[in-house]
């Protein structure tokens, strides 16, 4: 009897264990965005909070009065537990004569994934795709020599029907850069504009090394009832995560919080979104 149980028990392990088959190494974070009008007041505090909220780490999208204190802004992240997890930037600092001094600082802070949040070249023509491309491909070769990469952060427009039949500005950007070009799809926005985020994860494999959860509201799942947070919002956010961690090559799990219903401040709706997906996450056997 007692070589029975040990048995069962030897079983059942293997079967959870194979039940996950999913990388841990993973962090989750938030693009500060989020919780902007908190940092405009209290940059430090704010910080704090999230730490204190349990975050792994912070995208930024600005510095504030950091922007020249890159020694400092590192010192306050490590007092904090907090890692650089990625941060948003424009094209043109990314350009020759601007990219050793945008290395410079991110490497202060270690930060190695630097990502445009906007450029609007890459839905104008097919030209213009091209165009901002080759920017973006030169770039990716110097960061390289520095452990360091480049990407993109996509809204709506950009799964727009692109110049070919059956493919998206999203897809040209892709075919257009270099393989080591991150993909930072911001899932909500995906969904937003009717496609399916994990078809594009699993289309151009290990590219979304960062990636943003975004609890985009589509008007039928308003019309449900459904609430503009993580795990809240009627989409199936375990399929989104394993095909993340399967074919993505996913580092980093962003919270991106832009809907704050009424009465909840940005800082309770990125605390809510973030006690969910730790949920879903325990739920995977991934936390």
């Amino acid at each position: 009897m007692k070589k029975k149980l040990l048995l069962l028990l030897a079983v059942l392990i293997v079967v959870g264990c194979a039940s996950t088959g999913l990388r841990k190494d993973f962090g989750v974070s938030v693009q500060l965005w989020s919780v902007r009008d908190y940092m405009k007041k209290d940059f430090e505090g704010t910080l704090k909070k999230l730490s204190d909220m349990g975050m792994d780490g912070v995208e930024f999208a600005g510095y504030y009065h950091y922007s020249d204190k890159p020694e400092e802004l590192k010192k306050l992240l490590d007092g904090l537990n907090l890692k650089s997890a990625a941060t948003h930037i424009k094209t043109k600092d990314l350009l020759p004569e601007n990219i050793e001094k945008t290395i410079a600082f991110h490497k202060a802070i270690d930060c190695k994934y630097l990502i445009v949040s906007h450029d609007g070249r890459v839905y104008k023509s097919k030209e213009a795709n091209a165009e901002v491309s080759k920017i973006y491909n030169q770039a990716v070769k110097t960061l390289r020599k520095h452990g360091m990469k480049a990407g993109y952060h996509n809204h709506t427009k950009e799964f727009e029907c692109g110049p070919c039949v059956n493919s998206t500005w999203w897809d040209s950007l892709a075919e257009n850069t270099d393989e080591d070009f991150i993909l930072q799809q911001d899932m909500g926005w995906t969904w937003k504009a009717g496609k399916d985020p994990v078809t594009f994860v699993n289309k151009y494999p290990n590219r979304t090394i960062s990636t943003h959860l975004r609890s985009t509201m589509t008007d039928e799942n308003k019309a449900k009832g459904f609430k503009p947070f993580i795990g809240e919002n009627g989409q199936d956010w375990q399929r989104l995560i394993r095909a993340c961690l399967e074919n993505g090559g996913t580092e980093w799990f962003s919270i991106e919080q832009t809907d704050y219903p009424e009465g909840v401040t940005s800082i309770q709706s990125v605390e809510r979104s973030f006690n969910n997906l730790h949920k879903i996450l325990k739920e995977m056997n991934l936390r």
